[in-house]
């Protein structure tokens, strides 16, 4: 019984953080640069997932999302017509500025802030060759497909657009933020072929989301199973307890 219950447990959490994942791509839908997420879930018996503890006389298996992966495939590019809106046409990554150090982008809808600098929709700020970008009170900003800014025809700064041997180890970071590892060396890309008056859609299409949308509904069943044995044999094994007492 007690492995019917541990079996049935981990399944339990096992779904939980599947509808989460799914959810949140299905929530980002209209998010531009948004990635998809992808659980990988792994089958496991005693030894084999060091995070959970093991009866050593008690053999148990269920499974657990072993791996969080990411799609970096390309969503569509999207004219907006904002000469604040860029998109690359090539890997990498605008970089950004964050308390907490760079982050990397797909998510090119950027804004200017009071003191004229070039940041993102949480306020974080654009990296160029430069530094942080600064247009002032230029009335025309103009990007082109090497990154050069310019403002009233003068060249401001560059965009720093960043790529790595290995972007799927980089960390995710709220909707369309990445932070990579420490061992992921980043490199320039010397020529990103940016589209200014563009954004790069998500990479969930209305056609994937009608797939994550039946995906959570078969998970959200299998929760509901997993719940009812869990149900079931917490009920079997108190009336085994109550028999037991009478004796």
């Amino acid at each position: 019984m007690l492995n019917g219950i541990y079996a049935a447990s981990s399944g339990m959490q096992n779904d939980l953080v599947r509808l989460e994942i799914l959810s949140n791509n299905t929530a980002n839908m209209d998010t531009p640069g948004f990635k998809k997420a992808i659980a990988v879930t792994k089958s496991f018996t005693n030894g084999q997932n060091q995070s959970i503890q093991n009866s050593p006389n008690q053999e148990k298996a269920g499974a657990y999302v072993n791996e969080i992966k990411t799609d970096f495939t390309d969503g569509a590019q999207v004219f907006t017509g904002s000469d604040l809106n860029m998109s690359i046409n090539n890997d990498g990554f605008f970089t950004i500025q964050t308390p907490n150090g760079l982050a990397y982008t797909r998510n090119g809808s950027f804004s200017v802030n009071s003191e004229g600098y070039l940041v993102t929709q949480n306020g974080y700020y654009v990296m160029g060759e430069n530094g942080t970008i600064n247009v002032g009170t230029a009335e025309k900003l103009v990007v082109n497909e090497k990154g050069y800014v310019f403002g009233d025809g003068k060249q401001i700064d560059s965009l720093v657009v960043t790529d790595f041997p290995k972007p799927y180890q980089m960390t995710r970071a709220g909707a369309s933020m990445f932070y990579p590892q420490d061992s992921n060396q980043a490199f320039q890309v010397s020529y990103p072929r940016v589209s200014q008056g563009y954004l790069e859609s998500s990479n969930i299409t209305h056609a994937s989301v009608m797939v994550e949308m039946v995906n959570m509904i078969n998970v959200q069943r299998s929760f509901e199973a997993n719940q009812k044995v869990v149900t079931i044999i917490d009920q079997a094994m108190g009336k085994t307890v109550n028999e037991i007492a009478k004796v």
